[in-house]
């Protein structure tokens, strides 16, 4: 079941991203968002990709269905299974859902009036969890972890669509506003497309590597890394993003400073967390899940390196917010080529082991890159760039000091 919700999740994130046109961050970054009929157009474009990716995934399903039919599939695999084509349409129904939002939510995180978009976000999320343990308990199926999904969404454009009476969207097609959103949108779109790749395309080259099992063991780690990785890109994308497109439209020679006062304490939680896993995510699991999923344990020690790469996600945001979002795409297809490269080598040479360890390395594959173009748009500065590092050997120590006593209090 988690390996088909893996491989799910990773297709609907796929036809999300390579139907991005960064609507929300056109919101946060354009000058003409205080426009309704901007607004009107952006909300427009959202609704009519909802039912565009709907649409694909539909016709996906069916792809899948006739090549399970005629065995074309890889036996054995996710590719294989036979809820797969039926799961695929219902889960990817939230993409219709979401695109009827409002567009009131991204003027709230451009004005960083985060309060009430995290009060919705965690009210929808509560009862999508509530939704998914109530089917689960009586149906004890996958699709209890489907529905939740869907009720999690359906609670959500209740709430904005019905119970909101703020700023209404209505369908209107402006042809400078078109012309603004494509023109910045066509580098996002390339960049959420590598991103995806460089992000995903481990599970789909893994989706076809292991068994369902297998799979669903390691989306298990990687479930534990992915909810880290979530809350600390959701505090960049939310609040970090935000403050740093002010700052190009207000101050533009304050960029630097604003970008180290973030990336100083980003930095500092994630060398910790990455060091304290590294050396306790065995123990972790062996605490939340019974022997079947103790091989995650070892995981995700390895993916909790990741964490460490993940420093220099920021500084995608402050090129997006200096509307190059070219070079973030260039850093995205960096990170999706070595992944495409390593992954299967590894495998190759070391099994799943290796397989494993290179998802967690060619998160690092785009560092010179970065540096480089740091550098070129003067936000470098090595001496931070440096200062923030002995936090991890702290973490790596504190996670020591857990294993142990989680060894002795499991004898």
């Amino acid at each position: 079941m988690f390996g088909l919700m893996s491989f799910t999740g990773v297709l609907m994130a796929g036809l999300t991203l390579f139907t991005d046109f960064g609507l929300g961050q056109n919101i946060t970054q354009s000058k003409r968002s205080t426009e309704q009929v901007f607004l009107n157009t952006i909300w427009a474009v959202k609704v009519l990709r909802g039912l565009f990716i709907w649409g694909v995934s539909i016709l996906l399903a069916l792809l899948v269905l006739i090549l399970q039919h005629y065995q074309l599939m890889p036996v054995g695999t996710v590719y294989a299974e036979n809820l797969l084509p039926w799961i695929i349409p219902v889960a990817t129904f939230t993409a219709v859902i979401d695109g009827f939002e409002p567009t009131w939510t991204a003027m709230l995180s451009r004005n960083l009036q985060q309060k009430r978009l995290v009060k919705l976000n965690l009210i929808c999320q509560l009862i999508g969890i509530v939704a998914m343990v109530v089917v689960a308990y009586y149906y004890r199926s996958i699709w209890a972890l489907v529905i939740g999904s869907l009720v999690s969404s359906l609670v959500r454009s209740l709430v904005v669509n019905v119970l909101i009476k703020e700023q209404r969207n209505k369908f209107e097609f402006e042809e400078a506003s078109l012309t603004e959103i494509f023109k910045f949108g066509k580098w996002v779109f390339l960049s959420s497309i590598t991103s995806f790749l460089g992000s995903n395309c481990d599970k789909l080259l893994l989706a076809g590597l292991l068994t369902s099992t297998q799979m669903g063991v390691f989306s298990i780690a990687s479930v534990m890394t992915s909810a880290i990785v979530a809350i600390m890109l959701g505090v960049l994308g939310t609040v970090a993003y935000p403050a740093l497109s002010e700052i190009v439209r207000e101050k533009p020679y304050d960029l630097k400073r604003v970008y180290y006062r973030f990336r100083i304490p980003f930095d500092a939680s994630l060398l910790f967390i990455a060091g304290f896993f590294m050396m306790s995510g065995q123990a972790f699991i062996h605490i939340l899940y019974d022997d079947r999923y103790h091989d995650a344990g070892w995981m995700f020690s390895v993916l909790a390196l990741c964490l460490v790469a993940l420093r220099y996600h920021l500084v995608d945001h402050c090129f997006v917010a200096l509307a190059k979002p070219k070079i973030m795409a260039t850093l995205n297809l960096v990170r999706t080529i070595a992944t495409f490269v390593i992954l299967p080598i590894g495998n190759y040479l070391y099994g799943i082991k290796g397989a494993i360890w290179a998802v967690a390395l060619t998160n690092f594959a785009s560092f010179p890159w970065a540096i480089y173009y740091k550098k070129q748009y003067g936000l470098l500065d090595v001496k931070k760039e440096l200062m923030t590092l002995p936090i991890f050997f702290v973490g790596l120590i504190c996670g020591y000091l857990f294993n142990q006593l989680a060894t002795f209090f499991s004898r």
